[in-house]
């Protein structure tokens, strides 16, 4: 069976959060997904990073709309709350 997304774990966000850190004094990361229990699960806990209880679409994005900065996952629905 072929996936049309694939996972992206650790891997991806460690260095995601590390390059944001590099150039933001003290960021703090809210972390959208409509697995909220799984993500805080799979990511280590970590100074700043606040995993969000499951939202509705509207209000994912206009949280995330309000960010300042965006670690991109692979869906599109998280390209539709990113600051332009």
């Amino acid at each position: 069976m072929t996936h049309l997304f694939t996972y992206l774990g650790v891997e991806y966000y460690h260095p995601a959060r590390q390059i944001i850190a590099g150039k933001v004094p003290d960021p703090s990361y809210f972390i959208f997904s409509d697995e909220p229990d799984f993500v805080a699960r799979e990511l280590d806990p970590c100074r700043g990073i606040t995993v969000l209880p499951s939202l509705t679409p509207i209000e994912s994005l206009e949280l995330a709309r309000l960010c300042r900065h965006y670690i991109c996952s692979n869906s599109t629905f998280s390209f539709f709350g990113r600051p332009c």
